[in-house]
């Protein structure tokens, strides 16, 4: 389906997806590219999520500053002092603050990981349909990038 020309032609548009819809049984009928997109986001995800909590274990176990506390103390100097402290009065102190901040780091970060999972399985189902058989390298890139990113 694609984008809609005019304002005439979206009723038409709406009338054939319904349609659609009805002929599939009720069903929404996804590509193999938007299923293999689902499955790499929710992949992604599951890794996200192992990694914030190896970065908990690694914060209890060693006292290290986990990913998303070095990144608000390193991005708060660089906020206007007006801006941080109507922050402070909006969410009522600094602990209250550095916790939303540290949450929504946490939640950026599984949607980060979420996409590249995305995008990872995309290109490895293409590169699997191109040449029909699984290409030797693509698994070893997704970790290689992760963990180039660990490291720095």
């Amino acid at each position: 389906m694609g984008a809609i020309p005019d304002e005439r032609c979206r009723l038409h548009w709406a009338a054939d997806v319904a349609i659609k819809f009805r002929r599939a049984g009720g069903q929404l009928n996804m590509t193999g590219r938007r299923r293999t997109q689902i499955k790499g986001f929710g992949s992604g995800v599951i890794a996200g999520l192992f990694m914030v909590l190896l970065m908990l274990a690694l914060r209890y176990f060693t006292g290290a500053s986990s990913l998303p506390e070095l990144i608000l103390d390193r991005g708060a100097p660089f906020m206007p002092i007006p801006v941080f402290f109507s922050l402070l009065n909006f969410f009522g102190g600094y602990s209250h603050l550095k916790e939303i901040g540290v949450l929504s780091t946490l939640i950026g970060l599984l949607g980060f990981a979420g996409i590249v999972g995305a995008v990872y399985a995309v290109k490895i189902e293409r590169a699997r349909s191109r040449d029909g058989i699984p290409n030797r390298l693509a698994p070893a890139i997704g970790p290689a990038f992760s963990s180039s990113f660990w490291f720095c």
